[in-house]
């Protein structure tokens, strides 16, 4: 079978040796991803000749991509704590005019103008979505609040206003800066994060466009990689229902499919695997009231998945009703008795890969 989907894989400071770089090219690795979030202009310069002559060496050509920071809205430091615990019911504030002094009662943040884009009763989503914040006024641009999911709060996480609506530019100056620097070096492909709009492209065409570089932007959303599949052997499969794909695996991303399925009108039936290390609970508890079903199953090819058994003992609890499954084709079919409804199937990249494979 030809393989449609590309292994883009992140090098990072345990991965950037000779070695472990021959490994991944040996294994299948179609681009390798830098990201500017973690690694210095410099760096990546030294990245890409590690890889560049590993290319060479090994005769197997390899893209490489370099993903730019982009604009994210985070919290500020607690001093010399580590973290604080917020508990449901607390009260708690998001103070602009704090730098890196923050505790148990309030904490800065990087967005002055934070306060302006929410409005009571909006609710403000920490630490990929395990903490949620209901707001209840604005005073002195300070945004108090009231803690409806606990845990624990660590210094620079993100911040992230739930449904969207944020007025921030993907593209930072340090993106743009970052970007004219980059231009004498050898890689293919450029990651934009949080994109809002066409001028943020069009900001990246600018500083590229007379660059001997392939301009490849992937606009990376807030809102999921939802896919429907419209033809090939798994739509005969299934029938007359829709069926959908997303790759998401965190809390924040089961939250947005779970507002998209809030805006369709038909039933709608999952299918799901997971890597071991996601919290498997809380990603699923999102979708409580809103689906029919849950069938379970191993992620082909994947030693590191959850095994169906023990997923399912571990949302076994929830209320929808949960099957297990041998496999996406053979849990496909036992859905396609319904009429008119959606087939969604969620909870990891690799398991959204594999569906396009075998489509």
């Amino acid at each position: 079978m030809k393989k449609r989907t590309k292994i883009i894989a992140t090098l990072g400071p345990a991965s950037t040796s000779p070695s472990k770089i021959e490994g991944m090219l040996h294994a299948g690795a179609d681009v390798f991803r830098i990201n500017l979030s973690h690694a210095s202009i410099d760096e990546a310069k030294d990245i890409i000749s590690l890889v560049r002559s590993q290319e060479k060496r090994i005769g197997r050509p390899v893209a490489i991509m370099l993903d730019l920071q982009g604009q994210k809205v985070r919290i500020k430091g607690f001093g010399k704590k580590s973290h604080v615990t917020l508990k449901s019911g607390d009260k708690y504030v998001l103070d602009p005019s704090l730098n890196d002094n923050g505790n148990h009662r309030a904490v800065g943040v990087t967005f002055k103008d934070l306060y302006k884009n929410v409005q009571p009763g909006d609710e403000l989503l920490l630490s990929d979505a395990l903490i949620k914040l209901k707001v209840e006024e604005i005073k002195s641009k300070k945004i108090h609040t009231i803690v409806q999911r606990g845990g624990k709060l660590k210094p620079y996480q993100g911040v992230n206003k739930k449904g969207g609506g944020l007025s921030l530019s993907g593209i930072t100056q340090k993106d743009k800066t970052d970007l004219k620097k980059s231009l004498s070096l050898e890689y293919d492909y450029i990651a934009v994060s949080f994109v809002k709009d066409d001028k943020d492209l069009n900001d990246i065409r600018k500083i590229v466009k007379d660059k001997d570089i392939k301009l490849g932007v992937q606009k990376i959303s807030l809102k999921g990689r939802l896919e429907e599949i419209k033809s090939g052997n798994l739509k005969k499969i299934a029938g007359n229902n829709r069926l959908i794909i997303d790759g998401g695996h965190n809390i924040s991303a089961a939250i947005s499919v779970a507002e998209w399925i809030g805006s369709q009108n038909e039933e709608v039936n999952v299918i799901c695997g997971m890597l071991k290390e996601k919290d498997h609970f809380e990603f699923m508890k999102v979708f409580e009231g809103i689906i029919n079903s849950v069938i379970v199953i191993d992620i082909p090819n994947q030693s590191g998945s959850i095994s169906k058994e023990e997923f399912k003992k571990k949302i076994n609890n929830l209320k929808f009703n949960v099957k297990t499954s041998n496999n996406i084709q053979e849990s496909i079919k036992s859905l396609s008795n319904y009429q008119n409804t959606i087939i969604l199937v969620i909870g990891s990249l690799y398991l959204m890969g594999e569906v396009l494979n075998l489509n």
